[in-house]
């Protein structure tokens, strides 16, 4: 059994997170643990499928509950993971669980999970996703949810050699600050600080809808082993090159899009046509997708002529089905992302 991360509660207790081999459905669970104030148990519980499941991050939420971040192998049975949200009220009953990434093809973990002010929640962690990968075989991943763990948006950022997102907080202005660490010879303190949409305006790939559901089994064990004693251990150097920094933000040469070009869809929400504005600083191609919640591709407008200064591009949806979507903007490696809701 593994123990990850433990937070102080608001009686004064303890919730722990972690994985374990001794309790729950399958190879290895999420393992919750609620402790008094002198460490005495009060409960547990485990949460995971047949598969290798590990809870990697818990916080107390705002309506007593617990939010966990962690793994999921699900049914993928070839070592890659999807990051795991799970959502509990205060006595460990499960509420809801989502999961994110396709574990049948890349590999996608969650390190860090933090209550937002509007009662979603923000995710940090890696992706193996080729798509989204740059220098490296991990990006740092960044994702936001709605309060009922519902994907908002996803952002990766690549580094100077990869990169992965360990710990997040939400700014006072809203924004967010990632911590984690980039490199590939030699591994260094990566520190990105992003708007309230995740863009930082530099190293950064592109937005992932992805988002999948998992079906989730909860016990709980009937007894525990405790211990009087730890050992804290340090994994990786906490500062690579001898303790130098370096500002790791950099241009790929293509001014036209970027995240500051002004956006807008409207209507939105839409029933039958939506139109996009958005203004350039100079003459280019660009392709046009549009993306449902599960990332598929349902609309694409290849090679579009976008004049200097305003645009509008009015696209059909007459034919969609009511739900979520994102419109992706892409001119080489520049993304820029906004959603709409179809009615």
């Amino acid at each position: 059994d593994f123990g990850n991360c433990i937070q102080q509660t608001t009686d004064g207790g303890y919730i722990i997170t972690g994985n374990t081999l001794s309790f729950g459905a399958g190879n290895s669970d999420v393992y919750l643990l609620k402790l008094d104030s002198l460490g005495a148990l009060q409960w547990s519980k485990t949460y995971g499928g047949a598969y290798t499941d590990t809870g990697k991050f818990v916080q107390q939420t705002k309506d007593g509950g617990f939010i966990i971040a962690g793994n999921t192998t699900g049914a993928g049975g070839d070592g890659n993971s999807a990051i795991y949200l799970i959502k509990t009220d205060s006595n460990g009953n499960l509420s809801w669980t989502n999961t994110f990434g396709d574990y049948y093809l890349f590999d996608n973990l969650g390190y860090s999970v933090k209550q937002t002010f509007d009662n979603g929640y923000i995710i940090s962690g890696s992706t193996s996703n080729s798509i989204y990968t740059g220098v490296g075989p991990y990006n740092a991943y960044l994702l936001k949810t709605d309060s009922a763990g519902i994907l908002t948006w996803g952002q990766s950022f690549i580094g100077t050699g990869g990169g992965n997102g360990y710990s997040v907080e939400q700014t006072a202005d809203s924004s967010y600050i990632m911590l984690g660490s980039t490199g590939s010879l030699t591994i260094d303190i990566y520190l990105i600080k992003t708007d309230k949409n995740g863009v930082s305006g530099c190293s950064q790939m592109r937005d992932d809808p992805i988002s999948l559901t998992q079906f989730t089994i909860v016990t709980s064990p009937s007894s525990i082993e405790t211990s009087s004693s730890c050992t804290a251990v340090t994994a990786f150097p906490i500062i690579g090159n001898g303790g130098t920094t370096a500002t790791i933000c950099f241009s790929d040469g293509i001014k036209e899009l970027t995240p500051e070009i002004t956006f807008h869809i409207y209507p939105n929400p839409a029933t039958n046509q939506i139109s996009i504005e958005f203004d350039l600083i100079e003459k280019t191609n660009a392709s046009i997708e549009i993306k449902n919640i599960l990332g598929q591709t349902v609309k694409t407008i290849a090679n579009t002529a976008l004049s200097k200064v305003t645009n509008k591009i009015e696209i059909d949806i007459s034919d969609f089905s009511s739900g979520l979507y994102f419109i992706q903007m892409q001119n080489g490696s520049n993304f820029v992302s906004q959603k709409f809701i179809k009615e």
